[in-house]
């Protein structure tokens, strides 16, 4: 701190006099450091940028002197827009192991470059359609562009066993053409075909009476399908030749045969009653789309035993092969 102020005094003579003032003291022990200070609060949250633009791919094609041929968006791409496909026989229906014909296989580079020469148009073998290894290489074909592939297509459904249930046979047949480049397909090139396989004709009806007395007489009506548009049987132009082959319970006992509907005799039957099973029809003319009916008249053995059951069936051949079977049921009464 400060001296302190000097005093005074007198002397003998009466004067007053002054002592000088005391000096300044040494400084101070600095004193103890006080707390830290609350912080402070936090600054407003900045304005948002700006978004940035979309980014793009650019397809560039350089050319031999290093310079751009052409440049797109898009690359190529190559697109299967339509193809026709027959039948070997060509009636309309895709039969078990029949031949199937693709030709005029269409497509379009609906991409934005120049499809490069060396892709390849073919179709695989499937699971229900065995196709001949063939394949086409494709030209450059520039940007919209559609191009035909010059050459047929051949493959062969997959046969199918006699039948084991009764009812007519269908199924589905699948293909998927395609084009490739570099071993690499197309996605867009994958235009799948269905095809409904099926035989061209069928048992349409089976008729015959719920119920018949010992001795009593009735006729049988098997009616004989078409569904194809060409005809069928023995006549001139036919897609196969069709017979019928008819089993009788052993009480059942076949008397005659006749056609109806038709002013010529649509069938021939043979039968030779000392051999079982040996009822065979020999199918003359089924036309497209139309049905047959065969009539059969028999009757019932006079032995046989009250509320039996007895089964007739008929067996469908189309070019000597088993493709469909039924069978009905008469109740002895």
């Amino acid at each position: 701190g400060s001296g302190g102020s000097g005093g005074s005094y007198r002397d003998s003579n009466g004067n007053t006099h002054r002592y000088s003032n005391g000096s300044c003291g040494s400084s101070g022990f600095s004193g103890s450091r006080g707390s830290d200070g609350a912080s402070g609060f936090n600054g407003q949250s900045g304005i948002n940028g700006q978004p940035a633009p979309h980014g793009g791919i650019l397809w560039v094609v350089s050319s031999e002197a290093g310079g751009i041929a052409e440049q797109s968006g898009t690359r190529y791409d190559a697109h299967v827009t339509n193809l026709h496909i027959a039948s070997g026989i060509d009636d309309g229906i895709f039969e078990p192991n029949e031949r199937v014909i693709v030709s005029g296989v269409s497509m379009i580079n609906d991409g934005g470059l120049t499809l490069p020469s060396g892709a390849e148009a073919y179709i695989p073998s499937t699971q229900t359609i065995k196709f001949e290894p063939t394949r086409f290489t494709l030209p450059e074909i520039n940007s919209g562009s559609s191009f035909v592939v010059p050459i047929t297509y051949y493959g062969r459904i997959f046969d199918e066993p006699p039948p084991n249930k009764p009812g007519p046979f269908i199924s589905r047949a699948e293909f998927i053409p395609r084009i490739e480049l570099l071993g690499r397909p197309f996605e867009r090139s994958f235009l799948k075909q269905t095809l409904v396989v099926q035989y061209p004709v069928k048992l349409a009806f089976m008729r015959c009476p719920e119920n018949l007395g010992r001795g009593e007489v009735a006729t049988l009506e098997i009616g004989v399908q078409n569904i194809s548009r060409m005809p069928y049987g023995s006549c001139e132009g036919s897609g196969g030749m069709v017979v019928l082959q008819i089993h009788f319970d052993q009480r059942i006992i076949p008397v005659a045969a006749a056609n109806i509907g038709m002013s010529l005799v649509p069938y021939t039957v043979t039968y030779d009653p000392n051999i079982r099973d040996s009822m065979y029809i020999q199918m003359h003319n089924i036309p497209p789309g139309e049905t047959v009916t065969v009539q059969i008249t028999i009757q019932m053995e006079s032995r046989a035993e009250l509320f039996d059951r007895c089964f007739w069936q008929a067996d469908v051949y189309l070019r000597d092969k088993l493709i469909e079977y039924n069978f009905e049921k008469i109740r002895v009464s």
